[in-house]
């Protein structure tokens, strides 16, 4: 098989596992609802797996060493497939927190997989950059169009669209396995499990930041994790509160965030590339940040009212997918010398702690009361506008007079 038919092959094998691992998404308020959970799971379910995935990330990062990342996928797809068949067969909170925290240890090795593959077998570095942003586009663009799938099936049945997922998930690690070269960089001979999991500890991110940490970066890194806990809480909560609220099935609620993803398309293809292309980041990131935080705002306002509402938060996902490629220029910008690796490494422990915040919290206030999660991710985010603020006038060189 020629190299261009197996990378062709494995993008398009990657579209098809994108959009099956959120074919559960739209349905999960419809489940919850429909096994009389409390409110507070969709975000305890959540942090769960998010939990999961961040402790065994380096893991996965250490072993696809060893073993090939055709061996990891097939191994994972396989393994998120059995997660999502249990999370579709719990009934309880405890099953279902059981279940998610079984996808999680799979989930990591799939999306980190598919990216050891990609950098290990393309040798030629505009080529790698290319296929980079390939992947990070199907992974945006195929989770929202999932999340559309998902939405329809689940009109059919919730019990189908479960179904669906976890043979599609196989189906998908059966593909890689075939689809994929080897790509293993060490002989396996003599590997043991337990030097691996020495070497794996998910928190030595946080430990190397005395290598490369001030005042500066700090602030950075608090925009960050602003960044991930407010949206984390808000998008989670929004999907939650369509059913809770306005009684919108599964099948609305997939179109609605269909229309988002195409929208995230077409923002960051544009305006994204503009700010990049043309402005200074540091200060554009500001405004942008002020934009979501404004539209946030104004979806809390209107959040009795469904077209109002699910309008300013269109705008509210639009301002926020600008944020993630700004914040990753800045981050790159601010990662050079020999720390690079190491801030790398930190900017994607905050993320997931991030996440993990934000989903938890999500949950927890949103028992507590439906609008709460929002107003708590309005408040971070107006905290992002500020350290994002303070952020620029410390990078940028004070004019001269």
């Amino acid at each position: 098989m020629n190299s261009k038919l197996r990378s062709m092959l494995f993008f398009s094998t990657a579209v098809v596992f994108m959009m099956a691992a959120s074919f559960a998404h739209a349905i999960t308020p419809v489940f919850f609802q429909g096994l009389g959970l409390h409110d507070y799971m969709f975000g305890v379910a959540l942090a769960t797996m998010l939990s999961v995935n961040f402790c065994v990330s380096p893991f996965w990062g250490k072993i696809n060493d060893y073993i090939s990342s055709r061996v990891s996928l097939l191994i994972c797809c396989f393994g998120y497939g059995f997660g999502q068949m249990f999370f579709g067969m719990a009934k309880t909170e405890i099953g279902v927190a059981s279940a998610r925290a079984f996808a999680g240890l799979f989930t990591a090795g799939t999306f980190i997989s598919m990216m050891t593959y990609i950098v290990n077998t393309t040798k030629d570095e505009h080529k790698r950059g290319y296929y980079l942003a390939t992947y990070a586009t199907i992974q945006s663009i195929g989770g929202a169009f999932g999340y559309l799938v998902g939405g329809l099936l689940g009109e059919i049945s919730i019990v189908f669209t479960f179904r669906a997922q976890y043979l599609t998930l196989m189906a998908c690690g059966v593909l890689f396995y075939f689809i994929c070269e080897k790509d293993a960089k060490i002989d396996s001979t003599g590997l043991k499990i337990s030097t691996i999991l020495k070497k794996s500890n998910p928190f030595s991110a946080f430990i190397s930041a005395k290598h490369f940490m001030n005042m500066t970066l700090a602030m950075l890194f608090v925009v960050v994790l602003f960044q991930n806990m407010g949206n984390t809480a808000f998008d989670q909560s929004f999907n939650y509160f369509l059913r809770d609220k306005f009684n919108f099935t599964s099948g609305y609620n997939g179109i609605i965030k269909g229309v988002m993803g195409i929208i995230t398309l077409v923002v960051n293809s544009t305006l994204t590339m503009w700010i990049i292309r043309k402005t200074n980041i540091n200060k554009s990131a500001t405004y942008v940040f002020m934009g979501a935080t404004v539209t946030m705002a104004l979806a809390i306002i209107f959040s009795d009212n469904p077209a109002p509402y699910i309008t300013f938060n269109v705008f509210y996902f639009a301002f926020t997918a600008v944020t993630y490629p700004l914040l990753q220029n800045m981050i790159a910008e601010s990662a050079t010398g020999e720390n690079s690796n190491l801030v790398v490494g930190f900017y994607n422990a905050i993320k997931s702690l991030g996440s993990v915040v934000g989903a938890l919290l999500a949950g927890v206030l949103y028992n507590t009361s439906a609008i709460y999660p929002f107003i708590f991710g309005f408040i971070v985010f107006i905290g992002a506008c500020i350290f994002s603020w303070a952020y620029s006038k410390r990078v940028e060189p004070k004019v001269q007079q």
